[in-house]
């Protein structure tokens, strides 16, 4: 297999298994108490359901929009986006954890579906965002980095919760 078609591979495997991380993690998140999902440490944090949330309203809202943009134009130019106007638009908080984590990977394994159909000659294809020109390997990289980067957030969130559970 070239090592494009590796690095494809490797990179559709990557956003599938951090799908199958939630997974793992809902038995964990079903003995948190309430409170303590819906709840903000700080004013400033987002509350575990929104974290998890948010990951579900990017694959749909940001990440596969942008990948369209990216097959439908040349080198479209997209912005960051605002995670607290975006999350505003959602009342995370008011969802079940199960629907949430539902959301989470039903968005994810369309994501993926949507990804691994993209045709190969495609991957080469740039977007800007912000300053810096990603192509497809690219943006799927920090995709997975960012995803990696909240689900470890989760995981101390989520630990500091059963052990505030406990008390």
């Amino acid at each position: 297999m070239p090592a494009l078609a590796q690095r494809r591979a490797a990179l559709i495997d990557q956003l599938a298994y951090l799908g199958d991380e939630v997974e793992a993690l809902r038995q964990i998140v079903k003995v948190v108490p309430e409170p303590l999902l819906s709840g903000r440490p700080l004013p400033d944090d987002h509350s575990i359901k929104e974290l998890y949330g948010w990951i579900a309203q990017q694959d749909a809202d940001v990440h596969r929009p942008r990948l369209e943009r990216l097959l439908a134009e040349d080198t479209p130019r997209v912005d960051a986006v605002d995670q607290a106007a975006m999350l505003a638009r959602r009342n995370w908080n008011a969802v079940s954890i199960d629907a949430i984590l539902t959301a989470v990977q039903d968005e994810r394994a369309r994501f993926v579906q949507f990804v691994a159909a993209i045709p190969e000659a495609e991957w080469t294809r740039t977007l800007d965002l912000e300053a810096t020109r990603y192509d497809v390997y690219a943006y799927l990289y920090a995709v997975i980095q960012a995803n990696t980067a909240d689900l470890r957030m989760l995981g101390y969130r989520l630990h500091e919760s059963l052990s505030e559970a406990r008390r």
